[in-house]
């Protein structure tokens, strides 16, 4: 099962982009819309807080020999 994060992305990888969006979100109250981006913000803040830098994930998963 593919989660709906990763659909979106691959949908967007394609370049197929929405028109518009769920006439649903219209019933939320701005406080709800804004606790569901602050949700959102909060994974993706912890996403990143948990990944190695870019320089570790190299040299944990890219780097070669050196020569001698």
């Amino acid at each position: 099962m593919v989660a709906e994060p990763s659909w979106v992305l691959v949908m967007h990888g394609q370049r197929v982009h929405p028109r518009g969006y769920h006439p649903l979100v219209d019933n939320l109250t701005d406080d709800k819309l804004r606790e569901h981006c602050d949700t959102v913000r909060g994974v993706i803040a912890n996403c990143v807080r948990a990944m190695p830098t870019h320089e570790a994930f190299i040299a944990k998963h890219c780097a070669t020999a050196k020569a001698a």
